[in-house]
């Protein structure tokens, strides 16, 4: 997995995506800790590039927000 492909938590509907580290990708990327069913990603997202600049967490599978 080089990243995760996402729809917005918040419900806006707007999709996204997350680097993960070692995916070569230039610009922020996350740790992920290579569970596929429930991933845990870290730092906290603040995906800026949405409308709704959605903030929290993807833990065990879901999304937390702050």
């Amino acid at each position: 997995m080089a990243g995760l492909s996402f729809i917005c938590p918040c419900g806006c509907g707007e999709e996204s995506y997350l680097p993960v580290n070692g995916s070569g990708r230039p610009g922020p990327s996350w740790d992920w800790d290579r569970e596929l069913e429930y991933p845990t990603l870290s730092p906290s997202i603040h995906n800026t590039g949405m409308p709704c600049q959605w903030h929290g967490w993807l833990r065990r599978g879901e999304w937390v927000a702050c």
